[in-house]
């Protein structure tokens, strides 16, 4: 196996968890001998030395955690056809989980093996990477009120969180959006409280609930296109449960379809999209579109 340079976001989830020194011991007992170097970063200092790495071309980088934390290595590796592997020390880890590893960091460093080269797809959004999924409605809209919530934890902004989450669940957030397929199709018309675009498509039917948003593959070249309506409060708490339970594509108020693209637009300006967890504002219309094998990777083989 190749040695490898490990870049480790300081502030990731698993890592305010178990801490630093933890985290450190951790990978130099499993990757002692593979690793070139260790650094736990800061996310600005972790962008400074993808840069670097980018220009040096190193055979492997390990990258350690969020999807945002992936996002970031794709933007910079990418175009300089590094090749990197994702170490899930965020809260979500859809991606590296994508990618061969266990749910936790503690599991996937216990039974890792091997990394193998592959080529992934990407997602795009009005030029601007994805490469999990792009929402809009309820779950950019509760993000932006959740970190107000934790900047400033008043009653005002708590009652606001709640609220949102209220009306999100009860289907009161409602989007009309015309959507197509084609710049040449006429746009359909769709109320929704979220439409999520993903990178490929989700498992249809996931053994469990851990993997409610697995994707089986990453090198289609479609999007998958999910619509979630709930008529009302105990139809989202419906579809909740469901979303917990790995099952909710079952669910009655979810419609879904694949598409290489997708164009989504209203009257208004702009719109608020999460992009892998990143709440963003931006212009409309919103072209989706995916780039085959766009990515270089290093997928996890671990130990049954």
């Amino acid at each position: 196996m190749d040695k490898f340079v490990i870049l480790i976001n300081k502030n990731s989830g698993t890592v305010l968890r178990l801490g630093e020194e933890k985290v450190r011991a951790m990978l130099t007992e499993r990757l002692g001998d593979r690793m070139v170097s260790l650094e736990l970063l800061e996310t600005k200092d972790i962008q400074t030395t993808l840069h670097k790495l980018a220009a040096e071309k190193p055979k492997g980088v390990l990258v350690g955690g969020g999807d945002g934390t992936a996002v970031c290595a794709a933007e910079i590796l990418g175009p300089a056809k590094v090749p990197f592997a994702v170490l899930p020390l965020g809260t979500m880890n859809l991606l590296a989980q994508d990618l061969g590893s266990a749910v936790t960091f503690e599991q996937t460093l216990e039974r890792l093996e091997t990394f193998v080269g592959d080529e992934i797809d990407v997602g795009l959004c009005n030029g601007r990477m994805f490469l999990c999924s792009a929402v809009v409605g309820f779950v950019p809209e509760s993000a932006v009120v959740r970190e107000e919530l934790r900047e400033a934890a008043t009653i005002e902004t708590l009652a606001r969180f709640v609220g949102t989450i209220h009306r999100g669940l009860g289907g009161e957030i409602r989007h009309k959006l015309h959507i197509k397929r084609t710049e040449a199709e006429a746009p359909h018309t769709l109320e929704t409280t979220s439409l999520i675009i993903s990178n490929n498509a989700f498992v249809k039917k996931p053994s469990s609930g851990a993997e409610r948003f697995l994707r089986e593959t990453l090198t289609t070249g479609k999007l998958g296109v999910y619509s979630a309506a709930p008529k009302d409060i105990m139809d989202g708490l419906k579809i909740a449960l469901a979303l917990w339970q790995g099952d909710w594509q079952e669910q009655e108020s979810i419609m879904s379809f694949q598409t290489p693209e997708l164009i989504v637009d209203t009257p208004d300006r702009n719109i608020l999209v999460s992009l892998d967890g990143e709440p963003v504002t931006m212009e409309l219309p919103l072209k989706f579109s995916v780039l085959p094998k766009g990515l270089p990777i290093l997928r996890m083989e671990l130990a049954a």
